[in-house]
C-alpha cells in the first residue's frame, strides 16, 4: 500500500530544503489556517461582483505569466529585507481591516450590500482624502515584485504574493505572518515547485476564494472508528455486569490479539503447515517457462453484474459489500486470496485505511472503498477468511503497514501468508523488490507495464482520503493485487526448481551412483578380456548388466574396451541402458516434497513473522509534536503577548 498526508509541500531543487525545514513550512501553514483564537474572527463577504472575481483571477494569472519569464530565486531574505516585508504586510493587514470595518456593521458584523466603496486611511494616521485611495507602491525585494496595495487589492479576500518566491522565501514570509497576525497558505500544484505561490489573508475563510487551492481532506472519524479503540464491541459475557462496555471492549481486543498471535506463531514454528496436502503442488513441465506476459490486464468492469451496473469491482455501498461477502464467504470460497491496502499515513501515530483490494483464485477482484457510508463496519466480516489457515493470503511488503492497519481498523489477523517481497529478496532480486519492478522482471510487457508504472508514479503517494475515486485510482488499486497469485506460483518455482528438478538430489543421484558402479565393474571385465579370459571373451560385446552388479537390472549394454578413464582404466564411452534406467525425470512435486526445501521454508517463516506486526498503542509525546512546538515557540518569542 501507498500513503499521503495531504500537507502542503514546497520542495524545489534550487533551495534543497531539509525535511525539518519543509515540516516547519507545512506546520506554520496549518497553524495559521486553523488557529482562529489568535486573531479576530472576521468573516469574508462572499458577495463579490463578477469584476472582483475577475480581478482575483487576473492577479494570479498575471503572476503565472510573469513566472514563465522569471525563474524561482533561490536563497532567503536577510534581516533588513524581512523588516521591509513585515512593514508591507502590516500595511496590508491594517488597510484590509479598515476596509472590513467600513463595509460591515460594527454591531452585527453583517456585510453591507449597498455597493459603496470606502477609502482607506494611510498607515501613518494622516487625514483621509476622499479623492485618493490608500496605496502602498509596488515593492521590489531581491527581484521579487510585491503588488501595490490599492483599494481594489485590499477589497479582495486574500493577497497573492509574488510567484517567483522560492521555498526559503515563503518560509520566511510565513514566519513574519505569525508575528503580524495573518492567515497564510500555499497554492498551486504541489508536484510542480514552479507552480507554488504564497497567499495571505486577514479572513479565516479568505482562502475559500483562491482558485485551485487544495483544501486538506478530512477523515470521517465518527463513521470510521478503528476496531482497536472502539468501546462498543460485542460483550464477552452479557451476564457479566461487573465490567462496563469500555473494559469489556478492551478485554475483547486483548483476547482476540492473543488468539491471533498464537495462530500465527504455530506456523512460524512449523512453516510446512503453510503448504496444504492435495492443494499445493508444482509441475515444472507446465510452469518452467511461465511468466506474466500472458496475464490479462486489470479490468474494472470485469465483475459487472449487468449492463446497468456502474463498476461492480468498486465496492462503495452496503448492498455491494453484502454481495462481496456472499461471494467470498459462501458462493466461491477461495483457496488463495491476494490483498493490498491504500492508507492515509500522516505519521506512525496517525494512520487510517482508505482502500482494501482483494483478488481471489476464483477470478473475482474487488476494490473496497472502506470510507463509503456503512462499508467500514462490514469489513470486519472478512476476518474469518483471513484467519483461515487453509486459505493462503498473498501480499507484497506486508510488514510495513498492511498487517497493522488490518488489525487496528478491522480486527483482522492474517494467518498463512506468502510475502512476494520476501521471496524476491531470497532470490537476490534486490533491484526488483518493488512490486511494479518485480512484475516487469517476470515478463510484464507492453501497455500493461507502461500503464502500471505510470499509475504507480501518479498514485503511490496519493492522498487516498479524497473522494470520489476516479477510474485511474481504481485501476491502480487493482494492479497491486492482480498479479500476486501468479507471482506466488512463479516465485515458488524459482525457489525450488534448481534443487528439486534441474539439479536433483534424490532418485537421480542414486542412479548416478549405480551407473558409476556399473562402469567400474565393466572396466574389470575389460582387463580380464585383454588377459585372455575365455569366460568373458564370448560375451564381451553382449555383457549382461546383472553380472556387473546393477542391482538386479537385466538390461543389456555394450562397451568398446580400448579407451581409458582418468585413472587409466579401460572403459567404454558407449554404454547404453534401456528406459528402465534412463527414465524421464519427475516433474510434479507435492506439498510433502516442497516442505523439504530450505529456502521455501525460510520464506514462509519470514512471511508469518511479518504477520505479527500488530498495531501498538503508542502515544506521541507532546515534546515531539511539531505543531505544538511551533506555537509554543512563537508564544515564547512574543513574551506572552499572545497569551
Amino acid at each position: 500500500g501507498t500513503d499521503a498526508s495531504g500537507h502542503d509541500d514546497d520542495t524545489t531543487e534550487e533551495s534543497k530544503l531539509t525535511q525539518s525545514e519543509i515540516s516547519n513550512i507545512e506546520t506554520s501553514e496549518e497553524v495559521e489556517r486553523g488557529s482562529n483564537e489568535l486573531k479576530p474572527k472576521r468573516i469574508c463577504s462572499s458577495s463579490f461582483s463578477a469584476s472582483k472575481k475577475a480581478n482575483m483571477k487576473n492577479q494570479l494569472e498575471s503572476d503565472k505569466n510573469d513566472l514563465k519569464q522569471k525563474k524561482k530565486v533561490s536563497g532567503s531574505f536577510n534581516s533588513f529585507e524581512q523588516g521591509i516585508i513585515k512593514d508591507y504586510l502590516l500595511q496590508y493587514r491594517n488597510g484590509a481591516e479598515k476596509r472590513y470595518n467600513g463595509v460591515h456593521d460594527s454591531k452585527s458584523g453583517a456585510p453591507r450590500c449597498d455597493g459603496q466603496k470606502y477609502s482607506i486611511l494611510p498607515q501613518n494616521g494622516g487625514e483621509q482624502n476622499n479623492n485618493e485611495n490608500f496605496r502602498f507602491e509596488k515593492l521590489s525585494i531581491c527581484g521579487h515584485m510585491f503588488p501595490a496595495l490599492t483599494e481594489d487589492i485590499l477589497e479582495l479576500p486574500y493577497l497573492a504574493l509574488p510567484s517567483t518566491l522560492g521555498n526559503k522565501h515563503r518560509k520566511a514570509i510565513y514566519n513574519i505572518c505569525l508575528d503580524v497576525g495573518l492567515y497564510h497558505t500555499g497554492t498551486g500544484n504541489i508536484s510542480i515547485p514552479a507552480d507554488r505561490q504564497a497567499v495571505v489573508s486577514i479572513y479565516p475563510d479568505g482562502f475559500d476564494h483562491v482558485p485551485n487551492l487544495e483544501i486538506p481532506t478530512s477523515f470521517p472519524v465518527i463513521q470510521c472508528k478503528p476496531w482497536f479503540y472502539r468501546n462498543d464491541l460485542c460483550a464477552i459475557d452479557s451476564s457479566d455486569t461487573s465490567l462496563n462496555p469500555h473494559l469489556k471492549s478492551r478485554r475483547l481486543v486483548q483476547d482476540s490479539t492473543k488468539n491471533g498471535r498464537e495462530m500465527i506463531e504455530s506456523l512460524i514454528d512449523q512453516p510446512g503447515k503453510c503448504l496444504r496436502d492435495g492443494v499445493d503442488f508444482i509441475d515444472f513441465h507446465k510452469v518452467e517457462n511461465e511468466d506474466l506476459s500472458n496475464v490479462s490486464e486489470p479490468d474494472i468492469y470485469k465483475n459487472a453484474i449487468d449492463n446497468n451496473d456502474s463498476i461492480f469491482v468498486l465496492i462503495d455501498s452496503t448492498i455491494k459489500m453484502k454481495k462481496c461477502l456472499k461471494d467470498i464467504l459462501e458462493d466461491a470460497y477461495p483457496n488463495e486470496i491476494a490483498f493490498d491496502l491504500e492508507m492515509y499515513n500522516e505519521s506512525k501515530f496517525v494512520q487510517a485505511t482508505c482502500l482494501l483490494q482483494l483478488a481471489t483464485d476464483t477470478g473475482r477482484e474487488y476494490v473496497i472503498d472502506v470510507l463509503a457510508p456503512g462499508v467500514w463496519d462490514m469489513v470486519s466480516s472478512l476476518a474469518p477468511v483471513f484467519a483461515d489457515r487453509s486459505v493462503v493470503k498473498v501480499g507484497h511488503g506486508i510488514q510495513s503497514m498492511d498487517i497493522s492497519s488490518l488489525h487496528r481498523d478491522f480486527g483482522i489477523f492474517v494467518v498463512n501468508v506468502f510475502d512476494t517481497q520476501v521471496a524476491a529478496s531470497k532470490l537476490s532480486l534486490q533491484k526488483y523488490l518493488g512490486l511494479a519492478n518485480l512484475c516487469e522482471f517476470y515478463g510484464l510487457r507492453g501497455e500493461c507495464r507502461k500503464q502500471y508504472i505510470a499509475l504507480k508514479k501518479l498514485y503511490q503517494r496519493q492522498d487516498w482520503r479524497k473522494r470520489p475515486l476516479t477510474n485511474e485510482m481504481i485501476t491502480y488499486g487493482l494492479y497491486d493485487v492482480h498479479y500476486l497469485l501468479k507471482l506466488r506460483q512463479i516465485l515458488i518455482r524459482d525457489l525450488t526448481i534448481q534443487e528439486l528438478w534441474q539439479n536433483p538430489t534424490g532418485r537421480n543421484k542414486i542412479e548416478d551412483i549405480q551407473v558409476k558402479n556399473s562402469l567400474s565393474l565393466i572396466n574389470k571385465k575389460a582387463e580380464t578380456y585383454e588377459n585372455g579370459d575365455d569366460e568373458v571373451s564370448g560375451r564381451a560385446y553382449g555383457l549382461n548388466v546383472t553380472d556387473v552388479g546393477c542391482d538386479g537390472d537385466d538390461s543389456e549394454g555394450y562397451f568398446t574396451p580400448n579407451e581409458e578413464d582418468e585413472e587409466g582404466n579401460k572403459v567404454s564411452n558407449h554404454v547404453l541402458f534401456n528406459s528402465d534406467i534412463e527414465k524421464d525425470k519427475e516433474s510434479t512435486f507435492q506439498a510433502k516434497d516442497l516442505r523439504k526445501h530450505i529456502d521455501l521454508m525460510s520464506v514462509l517463516t519470514t512471511s508469518q513473522q511479518h504477520c505479527l506486526s500488530f498495531w501498538k498503542n503508542h502515544i506521541e509525546s507532546p515534546k515531539k509534536n511539531n505543531l505544538l512546538n511551533q506555537v509554543v515557540g512563537k508564544l515564547d518569542e512574543s513574551r506572552g503577548e499572545l497569551w
